[in-house]
């Protein structure tokens, strides 16, 4: 019931126990990860998806936070992309490090691409920088931002300056 989870919502919030839901969260069927991250509470609230964000960077959980991007209809999507655009630089180089670790590009690079271009130049640095590793990837990861239509993010002058 939309009621309860709204209720668990509120109460983590009120709480602080984001560190410990976000885990339980991201165990949960998808069913019903798509029924809490939808929940207009986490939309209208900014400082319930902010305490979110936050917890993602601060207790390294963003491995469990970019799969629940793929359930998250467009205005909560629109939502996290507005927030995630004042992270600091170490929640960039920490989501970056999930995506790689878990394979949630498509969930990084979704948010990645409604971000203010100079955002994006400087999410496309520290992600250009597993092309030391990886050449593969980043050509890989350089086309899927082209789809997405942020590739220029990638090109050597703009990200030489990060």
């Amino acid at each position: 019931d939309e009621r309860v989870l709204e209720r668990v919502v509120q109460a983590a919030q009120a709480q602080g126990l984001w560190a410990d839901l976000l885990p339980l969260i991201s165990v949960l069927s998808d069913h019903a990860q798509q029924a809490v991250v939808n929940l207009p509470v986490l939309r209208d609230d900014p400082a319930v998806l902010e305490a979110i964000l936050t917890t993602a960077h601060a207790q390294r959980l963003w491995c469990d936070v970019l799969p629940l991007i793929h359930h998250m209809n467009e205005p909560m999507r629109a939502a996290v992309a507005r927030l995630a655009a004042d992270l600091p630089h170490a929640a960039l180089i920490d989501a970056a490090d999930a995506a790689l670790l878990g394979e949630h590009w498509e969930a990084l690079f979704d948010i990645a691409r409604r971000i203010p271009p100079r955002r994006q130049r400087e999410w496309a640095g520290i992600v250009r920088r597993f092309g030391e590793v990886d050449p593969q990837l980043l050509d890989r990861l350089i086309a899927r931002a082209d789809a997405l239509g942020f590739g220029a993010a990638f090109t050597i002058q703009e990200t030489a300056l990060i």
